[in-house]
């Protein structure tokens, strides 16, 4: 009963905390908050009316500024000039009108601009001109019910500076016949001159007077003339009396027709123009008592389902307790069966257990770096996506990628690999999370392979390494892949695959470069690396048929070329790969091979699920053709392929050839092929150099200026640069020379 009751009171501690805590905020807000909430709105009420009254007022000034610029615009036009007026035809008419057109026909406020010419009592506007008898006629295409003929003819021969006529109706027709209500404004052209030859006629709505906050707020709005005659007002606004609004001082309460308002006015700053506001009492304090009685109901809502949900908690949080306690008893014996509380009880358990999760802390610590092995296991079988900011994503992981990379993969003949990562460890110095500043380690395709990873900014950084490789036991074989940028790394690691396996097959040869690999054996690695990278180039293209043709092939080079179950994995993985990399790219789900059994090394079964990713992709390129628009990325290669031998050819070049800007060409490019349409174009012109030296005997500089490169300098840089040799290598190398 005690355990109970120190139970219960623990749980009432708890709830009241929660209500504490829960409740405060509401309680301040009904006490304090709630009832200032009518002086709040009010206040902030007016001060929204002021602030659109303030836009308002400033937007009129602006417009009726720039309005009185416009006479003299008219007469300092120079294809407006006098005689146009004195002597009036249908060429003159025109000139004057499409002049207007110019000056007034993109004018927002303004809804029609009129030019009456005193001489002949025309009128000019556009679309279209009145003659004297036609104009503001019952039955004319604009007309004045409210303001005869006469009356308008008699006011614009007295005009001689600004007059502003009030709000009154107006009936337009046209395709569709339109009435509302506008403000004229007459102004003599030019501007106050006795001798003035025209008099501009401004139609300006009455609704452009007010801004759309101004229609869209609760607020009666008034403009006023210097002698207090009313110009227009706001929607809604003709249904108060407007007999005294001269009379109202800003802040006043005003009654009218029963209804109380706050005045509000400011003055503009031209003609002595006033633009007034009412702002309703009633309906601000209507509003308000509907919004207090919706809080207040929330409020009392939200109290209700706090106190609710509050105490479910508590007792629903307490089972979970309750049965960690259980278990924390079931867990460590010595734990005493009585005088502890549930939290004492579970404290006392985390404390036996300490020393036994000791061992399982340092266990996950040492797998911390799973995540890093993943990164360098992607980069090595090229899934990693391409990505100009690589070395930031892998820094990311805590991969920190140089310059260059050179992959070096170790093998040990008594399948010992705790041995070898031992040795590997002392010799160049990696530390217990495999990692070092220039040097990274992980485990191979075979149990009993291990690859180094070495990442430098010099060449000469490598010699280190590779010095002390040769120091190694005999029982271990070392295949050095070529030198390559960080972003190549797959091309170096099945360079170190290839050289390894000539390691293994050659007794003789502790450590083998796969730059030192014999001809017959390197053609033989380098005719199916050359088949995954034209078959990857053909993927690239969306050359269908291309890509079906070269992938039959490779699998043909796989089932009659290979003798070494070890090169078909690595040919087989980095394959997969590939195509893997593309289907996934096209919004797929395939996954990356990283491994194989030798339960898994059937050919067959490999072929078929090669063909099946293939069938796959193929489908995809035909589809993707089919959806293409007028720039199709087929084309843009087959124009590179058909021009890439000019020194001219550049990105802005072929960008303009298919009528793209240069980002835009740039940013579609590298969205279709994945890279920048410089390495492409390098790419193409090696392929095509590495042909011409090995089939014909050209000198280098001749081959480098049929390529499209200015020089031999450069054509060598850029082709040491790709395939890791000088052209002239690359030429004795072929040649067997």
């Amino acid at each position: 009963m005690k355990k109970w009751l120190r139970k219960q009171s623990m749980l009432r501690k708890y709830l009241l905390s929660y209500i504490i805590v829960f409740t405060l905020p509401v309680l301040l807000l009904v006490f304090y908050f709630y009832p200032q909430t009518a002086s709040i709105i009010e206040n902030t009420a007016t001060d929204n009316a002021n602030a659109v009254l303030n836009q308002t007022v400033r937007n009129i000034d602006m417009q009726l500024g720039s309005i009185g610029r416009y006479p003299d615009a008219i007469h300092r036009n120079n294809l407006i000039t006098l005689q146009l007026f004195l002597d009036e035809n249908s060429y003159h008419t025109n000139e004057i009108m499409t002049e207007m057109e110019k000056l007034y026909g993109y004018q927002s406020f303004v809804d029609k601009a009129i030019l009456f010419n005193k001489y002949s009592g025309s009128f000019y506007s556009f679309p279209g001109s009145y003659s004297g008898e036609d104009f503001n006629e019952p039955g004319s295409t604009f007309y004045y019910p409210e303001w005869s003929k006469s009356e308008m003819l008699s006011d614009l021969n007295q005009v001689d500076e600004m007059v502003l006529r009030p709000a009154e109706p107006i009936i337009q027709k046209g395709q569709w016949q339109q009435t509302y209500d506008a403000v004229t404004i007459m102004m003599s052209v030019p501007y106050r001159n006795l001798n003035a030859y025209g008099v501009l006629m401004l139609v300006i709505p009455e609704e452009n007077f007010f801004l759309d906050v101004a229609t869209n707020t609760p607020h009666h709005m008034f403009v006023l003339e210097e002698e207090g005659r009313l110009l227009a007002s706001s929607n809604g606004a003709d249904q108060v009396d407007t007999s005294r609004l001269r009379e109202w001082q800003a802040g006043e309460q005003v009654t009218i027709d029963g209804v109380k308002y706050v005045v509000n006015l400011q003055e503009s700053a031209l003609h002595g123009i006033t633009v007034l506001s009412l702002t309703s009492i009633q309906d601000v304090l209507q509003s308000l008592s509907q919004l207090q009685f919706t809080t207040l109901l929330l409020i009392l809502l939200i109290l209700a389902i706090e106190f609710g949900l509050i105490y479910l908690f508590i007792k629903t949080n307490y089972e979970p307790i309750r049965r960690l306690r259980m278990q924390a008893l079931a867990s460590v014996e010595s734990i005493p069966q009585q005088g502890l509380n549930e939290f004492e009880t579970v404290s006392y358990a985390f404390d036996s257990l300490h020393n036994e999760n000791m061992e399982l802390v340092n266990q996950t610590l040492r797998n911390q770096n799973r995540s890093k092995e993943n990164l360098l296991i992607q980069l090595l079988n090229g899934t990693f996506s391409e990505d100009d900011r690589l070395a930031e994503r892998t820094q990311k992981r805590d991969v920190y990628l140089r310059n260059f990379i050179c992959c070096i993969t170790l093998f040990a003949k008594d399948r010992n690999i705790i041995s070898l990562l031992t040795i590997i460890r002392e010799t160049f110095g990696l530390d217990d999370s495999l990692s070092s500043t220039a040097c990274y380690g992980i485990g191979g395709m075979r149990h009993e392979d291990f690859i180094l990873i070495v990442t430098f900014d010099n060449e000469d950084e490598l010699k280190t390494y590779i010095h002390q490789l040769y120091q190694l036991r005999s029982i271990y074989r070392v295949g050095i892949g070529t030198l390559e940028e960080a972003s190549m790394m797959n091309k170096s690691y099945t360079h170190s695959l290839a050289a390894l396996e000539m390691a293994i097959l050659n007794q003789n040869e502790q450590v083998v470069a796969f730059e030192t690999i014999d001809v017959e054996n390197a053609d033989k690695l380098q005719l199916l690396f050359d088949s995954i990278n034209a078959l990857e180039m053909t993927i690239v293209r969306g050359d269908a048929d291309q890509f079906q043709l070269r992938l039959t092939k490779l699998m043909e080079q796989m089932r009659t070329s290979i003798n070494r179950m070890a090169i078909l994995k690595m040919v087989y993985i980095n394959t997969h790969n590939i195509l893997a990399k593309e289907i996934n790219k096209r919004g797929h789900q395939e996954p990356y091979c990283y491994a194989l059994s030798e339960k898994e090394m059937n050919l067959e079964d490999l072929h078929s699920k090669l063909h099946f990713m293939g069938k796959v992709i193929q489908e995809n390129m035909q589809l993707t053709k089919q959806q293409n628009g007028s720039v199709n990325i087929k084309e843009i290669l087959q124009y590179v392929d058909d021009h890439y031998s000019e020194e001219s050819m550049s990105l802005q070049r072929i960008a303009d050839e298919f009528q793209l800007s240069y980002s835009n060409f740039s940013h579609f490019f590298k969205k279709k092929t994945t890279e920048n349409f410089a390495a492409y174009l390098e790419k193409v012109r090696i392929n095509s150099a590495k042909t011409k030296l090995v089939e014909t005997n050209l000198a280098i500089k001749e081959i480098a200026l049929q390529v499209g490169y200015s020089n031999a300098n450069s054509f060598t840089r850029s082709f040491k640069k790709t395939i890791g040799q000088t052209p002239g290598d690359f030429r004795r190398l072929k040649k067997g020379e």
